[in-house]
């Protein structure tokens, strides 16, 4: 009897001991969510509220009819690391840009992310983000400990297309959004990331958030080149489950040494939003501005905002290098029914006249890259260059945004 009980005993000791061991013998987790700023969780995914209403009115962007004698231009006449134009930036709020471009020949795979001051054009410190996709719209977090998190669409796929008659490579359609840490020095790669999201069957994706109203929205098209914007309560977003997809399309990851030509099916783990219902989704189509056929659903979509119920559309070339013609940038807004409340050309990068007097640009080339909005002002981004100069120059106007009356 004594030595049934003593073995018990032991038996239960072990049983305890056992089972307080149990999660670090498991299989390991994946880290933590950083701790953010803000709510990170929601107790039912479920609960997609409307976002309210604000009080002082939209924004009023009659702004952007203003010559550019009346704008300020933030920075311009700075470059970030080779010579390709910026896709997209973010402002910190720190006196820094974070802004990406695309690598120089040999290594167009990459993506490089350039932190600078906004107005200075030294200390720059730079990470790489390979096989992510072309950078066309960025976000970001700030955690609790300073670091900034950048969320950029990832999965990316070599799609060659033609350029004088060569073929060139391109890395674009990404699949997925990735949220990563800036850390400068860094090469990071698809399978290094630890939050990915996902919208089935659909490519070019990419993020804009709205951290006041807690939301976030996806950019991005389909199989039939149907584009689409999905707007999603951000805390139910990011307390979504991870779980194991086959990506929809195959992805192209050379030439290079490591990869070749032929298509690769991959399985990610990912959050896959098709599991949430969103708060809106907007079909974008064909449209036309001012008797000219700029078309809101195609490629040339430079970026995009989220701000208090509205998506800000940004659209614009180049001046194919045409110096007897103007670039066009427009800002197009839609509420989240997907109707069109405002939509002006931005006026400053108009006159060929004011933008070489002001020491931008003597060519009149003024592509879009990259909108934001950060309190009560507007940043618009464009890449710009110069007659016989290789840099490709970063130039952000600012402008102050007004409410309308309610």
């Amino acid at each position: 009897m004594f030595k049934t009980k003593k073995k018990m005993k032991r038996n239960w000791i072990l049983l305890t001991l056992l089972f307080l061991l149990l999660p670090a013998c498991s299989e390991k987790e994946d880290p933590e969510i950083p701790d953010f700023p803000g709510k990170e969780e929601k107790t039912d995914p479920s609960d997609n509220k409307e976002p309210e209403v604000t009080p002082q009115g939209p924004y009023d962007l009659s702004v952007l009819d203003k010559p550019l004698k009346d704008v300020k231009v933030l920075t311009s006449g700075t470059w970030l690391q080779n010579a390709s134009v910026m896709q997209s930036f973010v402002l910190p709020g720190d006196g820094t840009m974070l802004a990406n471009q695309l690598a120089p020949t040999g290594s167009k795979h990459k993506i490089s992310v350039t932190r600078k001051g906004i107005t200075s054009n030294s200390g720059k410190t730079m990470m790489r983000l390979s096989f992510f996709g072309h950078g066309d719209n960025m976000a970001h977090q700030k955690d609790a400990s300073g670091n900034i998190w950048l969320w950029i669409g990832c999965h990316g796929t070599n799609a060659y297309y033609e350029r004088n008659d060569v073929k060139d490579v391109m890395f674009t359609y990404g699949q997925t959004v990735a949220r990563v840490k800036f850390e400068p020095g860094k090469d990071v790669y698809p399978e290094d990331v630890q939050d990915l999201w996902y919208i089935p069957g659909l490519k070019c994706l990419s993020p804009a958030l709205d951290l006041e109203a807690r939301q976030i929205a996806f950019y991005g098209y389909d199989a039939s080149k149907v584009y689409y914007y999905y707007v999603f309560n951000l805390d139910d977003a990011l307390a979504l489950a991870k779980k194991e997809v086959t990506l929809a399309y195959p992805i192209i990851r050379g030439p290079s040494e490591d990869y070749s030509l032929d298509p690769i099916t991959y399985k990610v783990k990912v959050r896959n939003l098709s599991e949430l219902k969103p708060v809106a989704k907007l079909t974008l189509t064909k449209k036309v501005f001012q008797g000219q056929p700029y078309e809101l659903g195609s490629l040339t979509n430079q970026g995009f905002e989220l701000r208090e119920g509205r998506i800000y559309h940004y659209y614009g070339g180049g001046n194919d290098s045409d110096t007897s013609k103007s670039s066009v940038s427009v800002v197009t807004v839609f509420d989240f029914n997907g109707k069109i409340v405002d939509q002006r050309r931005v006026m400053a990068i108009a006159d060929l006249k004011d933008l070489a007097d002001a020491g931008i640009t003597d060519y009149g080339f003024m592509e879009s890259e990259g909108i934001k909005i950060y309190g009560d002002k507007l940043y618009l981004g464009y890449a710009t260059k110069k007659k016989d100069d290789q840099h490709r120059y970063v130039t952000i106007l600012e402008y102050d945004l007004p409410r309308k009356a309610k």
